[in-house]
């Protein structure tokens, strides 16, 4: 396979949360941290998103699958802004397997996502500059197989 199944899992979650132009945080959706921004007081939600399962892919017993948790979180100057982002994150993330019954993420022709169920819920303030910083969003778990 040319592609891993955590490379494979970054982009799913990538091209859903940014397939609608309409969505607060828009195209800022960042793999692990955020890019610097020349405006300090830029007060637009953005998303980021990282594996958060302790380093290793974790195998499924069942067969060659993976079993991965990876964190996604809205961050924004307003806990408003914030939580509805990390509120429609759970919309378009939580139940987009294909054996689930939300619209399923789609993959490359080696991988497929058969479920993401959400599980622990992540809220963190942190103060920036003295200015309130807040992380909303969610630990979702997706089961991938290759296809074949």
């Amino acid at each position: 396979m040319a592609e891993s199944a955590l490379s494979a899992c970054y982009r799913a979650i990538r091209s859903r949360l940014t397939e609608s132009s309409v969505e607060s945080w828009g195209a800022r959706v960042f793999l692990e941290q955020a890019q610097a921004s020349s405006d300090k007081r830029n007060a637009d939600p953005f998303v980021v998103y990282g594996y958060s399962s302790g380093g290793q892919e974790h195998e499924l017993r069942a067969g060659n699958g993976y079993e991965l948790l990876i964190d996604v979180l809205c961050i924004a100057d307003s806990f408003f802004l914030s939580q509805t982002g990390a509120a429609r994150i759970s919309e378009l993330l939580a139940d987009s397997g294909t054996q689930d019954a939300h619209p399923a993420l789609m993959l490359s022709n080696e991988w497929e996502i058969i479920s993401v169920a959400e599980e622990g819920v992540i809220s963190i303030q942190q103060v920036d500059q003295t200015r309130p910083i807040w992380l909303n969003g969610a630990m979702y778990r997706f089961y991938l197989y290759p296809k074949g």
